[in-house]
């Protein structure tokens, strides 16, 4: 398991988009109440400080998808880290004393 770092924009709503897009790296999921873009992925990066440079990137390779992004657009930005598993997901039941442990991570 590694670190890789997240990183998403939050924009306005988008009430007329009943549907979202994941291509080449960047991704529109509509929400109710906001609009999430996305996305970095950073190998064995732990700082989780945003990075504004993703941002812009963020913003222009969306533009395609919704042509009216700009900077102004952005409401919130997050960076987190998630775990990493290289290989397979890993799927696979432990016994630990009386515990049934099910491990299901690495997507």
């Amino acid at each position: 398991m590694r670190p890789i770092k997240g990183q998403i924009v939050e924009t306005d709503p988008e009430p007329n988009m009943d549907w979202s897009i994941s291509a080449d790296g960047f991704y529109v999921y509509p929400r109710r109440h906001e609009t999430i873009l996305g996305g970095t992925g950073e190998p064995n990066v732990e700082d989780e400080t945003v990075d504004n440079g993703a941002v812009h990137l963020m913003i222009r390779g969306n533009k395609r998808i919704l042509p009216h992004l700009t900077m102004n657009s952005v409401k919130s930005t997050y960076a987190e880290l998630r775990p990493y598993r290289e290989g397979e997901i890993r799927v696979e039941a432990e016994e630990v004393g009386d515990k049934r442990i099910i491990h299901h991570y690495g997507h």
